[in-house]
C-alpha cells in the first residue's frame, strides 16, 4: 500500500494538472475570443469598402454617362485615320443636319487595328439637341444604309452589355413566333410594354400565357392597377392606352 505522503503527493500533482489545464483552457478561450472580435472588426471593414466600392461604381458609371451624353458612334465610316474629322462632317452634313463645324468638338477612331476594317468613330458633340437630330436623320438615310454606314448614340461599357442581353432575349422571343421590340420606354411584347427591369425578369412561360386571350386581361388590368398605385412611371400596354381614347371619343 501507499503511505498517506505518497498519496498526498499525487492528490497535489492532480490538483497542479487541473490548475495547469484550467489556465490552458482560459488562454485559449482568450485566444479565441480575441480571433473572434478580430473577424468581426474585418467583416465591419469588408462591409465598408464594398459600400464605398458601390458608390465610386456608381460614380463612375455616372461620369461616363455624362461624358457620352453628347456623343454618338459612327460605324462603316471609309476613308484615312488622318481625315477621321473631316470625314465625319462631311457624312454628317450630307444628312442635311443644320450645323456650324465647331459644334463638333472631335472625332477618333476606337477599338484595334486591323486590316481591312474601318474602326468606328467616336463624334463628341457640343449638345444634346444636335445629336438628337443626327440620330433621327440617320434613320431614315437610305444612302447611309447603301454605303453600309448606321450611327448609334454612345453606350458606357456597361450599357453595352445589357443592350447585347436585351437583343438576344429579343430574338429568342421572335423565334416562338410573338412580335417583340424596343419601345420608347423599353420593350413591347405582343403589343404589351414592358420596363427594361421588367423585361429582365421576362421569361417564355409567361409569353405562352400572354397568348391566352383571358391571361392578357389580366395582365393589362394587373398593370393598370400597379400604374395608378405607383404613379405615372409605371409602364402601360399600347391595348390599355387605345382604349382609354376610345372612352374618352365615345
Amino acid at each position: 500500500m501507499k503511505s498517506n505522503d505518497e498519496i498526498y503527493a499525487l492528490l497535489i500533482t492532480l490538483v497542479q494538472s487541473h490548475e495547469d489545464i484550467k489556465h490552458e483552457l482560459t488562454q485559449i478561450k482568450n485566444k479565441v475570443s480575441n480571433i473572434q472580435t478580430t473577424v468581426e472588426k474585418l467583416e465591419t471593414k469588408v462591409t465598408q469598402i464594398e459600400k464605398e466600392n458601390h458608390h465610386l461604381k456608381t460614380r463612375i458609371d455616372w461620369l461616363e454617362k455624362r461624358d457620352k451624353k453628347y456623343s454618338v458612334v459612327l460605324y462603316g465610316l471609309e476613308g484615312p485615320e488622318k481625315d477621321t474629322l473631316s470625314l465625319t462632317v462631311s457624312k454628317i452634313q450630307s444628312l442635311g443636319v443644320d450645323f456650324q463645324k465647331f459644334e463638333i468638338r472631335d472625332a477618333y477612331r476606337i477599338g484595334e487595328k486591323k486590316d481591312g476594317r474601318n474602326r468606328p468613330v467616336v463624334v463628341e458633340l457640343l449638345g444634346f439637341q444636335l445629336k438628337t437630330e443626327i440620330l433621327n436623320r440617320s434613320r431614315t438615310s437610305d444612302q447611309l444604309k447603301k454605303e453600309g454606314i448606321y450611327i448609334t448614340s454612345d453606350y458606357t461599357k456597361q450599357e453595352y452589355q445589357k443592350r447585347k442581353l436585351l437583343h438576344g432575349k429579343l430574338k429568342e422571343i421572335r423565334n416562338t413566333g410573338a412580335t417583340a421590340k424596343k419601345s420608347r420606354r423599353g420593350v413591347e411584347v405582343n403589343g404589351i410594354e414592358y420596363t427594361f427591369e421588367e423585361f429582365e425578369k421576362f421569361n417564355l412561360q409567361l409569353l405562352k400565357k400572354i397568348e391566352n386571350t383571358g391571361e392578357l386581361n389580366k395582365i393589362e388590368n394587373k398593370k393598370r392597377k400597379d400604374r395608378e398605385e405607383e404613379g405615372p412611371f409605371t409602364q402601360i400596354s399600347k391595348s390599355t392606352r387605345s382604349s382609354s381614347k376610345k372612352t374618352t371619343s365615345n
